[in-house]
């Protein structure tokens, strides 16, 4: 029973790291639609609509006490999830915000840095925790998950903004505990990012 229990948790686990990166495809149907009907405010506005499906969702759920029963919904829930907003929601609205208020190359690095760096220190951080730096994360999974923010920032900005954004979002995603790491990280380091770019001249 028990190791059922345990492998029911780690699909659960494997599933919203998944969901981490299949959020990047609502990039695929901004920059679709954007082209399509000329113009990047259509493509916000698609996005937006995802937003609000999720608010609808979690509105019933949390403030109407309304059971989520199609079964792949309830495997991105997280236990804390039941009772206040998902992740999903805060994800969608910082994915907004950044395209709205960033240059392009900042607000991509920000999104990608926030999917695959939280989903690499996350893996790291069940295998590898010899050494604890906070409560949250391992030593051992901070400096992955800072690894792969610093590789995923290079390939849309400079270096010196990508060291910026990289040690930013680690550090942010390391100490986030009440409040969403999928809003915080993508918008702070979003921020220092188009400050270091704007200081430097890049």
């Amino acid at each position: 029973m028990l190791k059922n229990i345990a492998e029911w948790t780690t699909v659960r686990e494997y599933l919203r790291d998944f969901f981490h990166l299949t959020a990047l495809l609502s990039l695929i149907a901004y920059e679709k639609v954007s082209e399509w009907f000329g113009g990047n405010r259509f493509g916000l506005l698609v996005l937006l609509g995802g937003l609000v499906f999720f608010l609808i969702v979690d509105i019933l759920r949390v403030e109407l006490k309304w059971r989520v029963k199609p079964f792949i919904w309830r495997l991105f829930i997280k236990k804390r999830e039941a009772s206040q907003f998902s992740s999903a929601l805060y994800f969608f609205a910082s994915i907004i915000i950044c395209l709205s208020v960033f240059r392009k190359d900042v607000a991509y690095a920000a999104i990608f840095i926030t999917a695959i760096g939280d989903v690499v220190a996350h893996e790291v951080n069940k295998r590898l925790h010899y050494f604890r730096l906070v409560k949250k994360r391992s030593t051992e999974s901070v400096f992955a998950g800072l690894s792969a923010n610093l590789i995923v920032g290079r390939l849309f900005l400079p270096w010196e903004v990508a060291i910026a954004m990289a040690c930013v979002a680690s550090f942010v995603e390391a100490i986030s505990k009440k409040v969403d790491d999928n809003f915080a990280v993508p918008l702070i380091a979003g921020f220092v990012g188009s400050l270091v770019a704007w200081i430097l001249g890049l």
